[in-house]
């Protein structure tokens, strides 16, 4: 894994991070760049959430997800609106996520086992307190926690985690993780496991995936101003 300077324009804005002490006189630098410069909005916060955020959300899924019912829909960017305010996150930014998880089928089962809209394996069904994983309500409210869990985990993180050393010889090194990277690292936790992401990095697969879902929410902001 690459490391060089992210676009400042979008981790200023993307991401609201909270308490943190004052930054070292020589921070580290950020793990991954993107080509894509992403819309200026805040993931993490709701100070912001504008009362379109539910149309928004419904628009994009039934103009994008044509075989997603109207009434599935709705429910799903209702439920996304409601769980962002409940756990402070962005519903768009949860939504992105379920694009790439399941491109909105709440009926979606992978070849791992990862059950519904957001591809939640039956491991965690307890502690995100999920009793029927196809459920609308309870995957989203899943999703939503386990993201933000995710967020919180690496706001909270002071280890290094293993990187490739530059130059593309495959060698590895550890690296204290810039605050820039939390939210890529969350979303990498989410797919990936957290332990994991900590123990052996972001591969290329992985650091696909969070690219996937930043894209997707770029898309779903570009909509909202349509």
């Amino acid at each position: 894994m690459s490391l060089s300077i992210i676009p400042a324009i979008f981790f200023v804005t993307l991401m609201v991070l909270s308490s943190f002490d004052k930054l070292a006189e020589e921070p580290e630098k950020p793990l991954w760049s993107t080509n894509k410069i992403m819309a200026a909005k805040k993931p993490e916060g709701m100070v912001e959430r504008k009362k379109s955020d539910q149309d928004t959300i419904f628009s994009y899924i039934t103009s994008k997800y044509k075989k997603v019912s109207v009434e599935d829909a709705k429910k799903i960017a209702k439920n996304l609106v409601d769980y962002g305010k409940k756990y402070n996150l962005d519903p768009k930014f949860a939504a992105a996520v379920i694009a790439r998880e399941s491109g909105f089928k709440k009926d979606a089962v992978s070849v791992t086992g990862a059950k519904g809209l957001g591809q939640i394996k039956d491991f965690n069904y307890k502690d995100l307190k999920i009793k029927d994983p196809f459920n609308i309500n309870q995957n989203v409210d899943g999703t939503i926690q386990y993201l933000k869990k995710m967020i919180k985990k690496w706001n909270e993180n002071e280890d290094s985690i293993v990187v490739e050393k530059a130059g593309g010889n495959k060698e590895v090194e550890k690296k204290p993780v810039a605050k820039e990277d939390h939210l890529k690292l969350a979303l990498a936790s989410y797919y990936k496991g957290f332990t994991a992401v900590k123990k052996t990095g972001v591969d290329p697969k992985t650091k696909k995936y969070v690219e996937d879902i930043l894209s997707y929410y770029n898309d779903i902001i570009y909509s909202e101003k349509k």
